[in-house]
């Protein structure tokens, strides 16, 4: 268990990863101002099993659950993340990103900006993941992609077999891709609430997703 580290950069983190390749399975990551944050590498790896992160983030903005610098991959798997204090549930600079089967739920009060951000693109897999945004959310994107850029030679977005429920009353966006990316595959999600999808893509590929009756 992790819980409650603070730094005088209000950046304190739970772990903080500065090289090599770390395996992190069933720990709890509870009220620091960072739950997990990285550097960059090119040979980094973080993988994330079985874990929980709650109430993460010093209120700013700028720390988050998790987050992963430009290194080679991320993987999450089987985590549940909730009730972030304003920053992300995830935010992943990393050429390859893999979030499966995971709960990522702002859940009643919670204040979670992005539920996943991954800004310089890079090969992102989103899969079987259960996602909900809360009323109180501060930013209204659910999934956001290449805001800042793609950095990355090989750049795509996958989601599939995911479930979106948007609770913010005034609408939003479930996903949002900025940049044109080689695949923009969106298939099989269940999604609930207000909202749109954007993806620009030279090879879109959408089928199956369905919108569900939330309550």
């Amino acid at each position: 268990e992790f819980i409650g580290a603070k730094a005088a950069d209000r950046n304190g983190a739970g772990i903080r990863l500065e090289g090599g390749q770390l395996t992190v399975r069933r720990c709890l990551f509870y009220g620091n101002e960072t739950g997990i944050l990285t550097g960059a590498g090119e040979r980094m790896t973080l993988v994330v099993e079985d874990s929980e992160f709650a109430y993460n983030g010093h209120g700013d903005g700028q720390s988050h659950h998790l987050y992963a610098g430009s290194m080679a991959s991320l993987a999450v798997t089987g985590s549940y993340f909730h009730h972030g204090n304003v920053g992300h549930n995830i935010k992943s600079r990393a050429a390859r990103s893999r979030i499966a089967y995971n709960r990522l739920t702002d859940e009643s009060g919670g204040q979670t900006s992005y539920e996943l951000e991954f800004p310089n693109g890079g090969v992102v897999n989103v899969i079987g993941n259960i996602v909900q945004q809360s009323e109180s959310t501060q930013n209204s994107v659910m999934v956001s992609y290449g805001t800042e850029g793609l950095k990355w030679p090989h750049n795509a977005l996958r989601l599939v077999h995911n479930t979106l429920i948007n609770d913010h009353p005034g609408g939003g966006t479930f996903v949002r891709a900025r940049g044109v990316v080689a695949e923009g595959i969106t298939r099989n999600n269940l999604y609930g609430g207000k909202g749109r999808w954007i993806v620009a893509s030279e090879a879109a590929n959408s089928a199956g997703d369905a919108e569900v009756n939330w309550p």
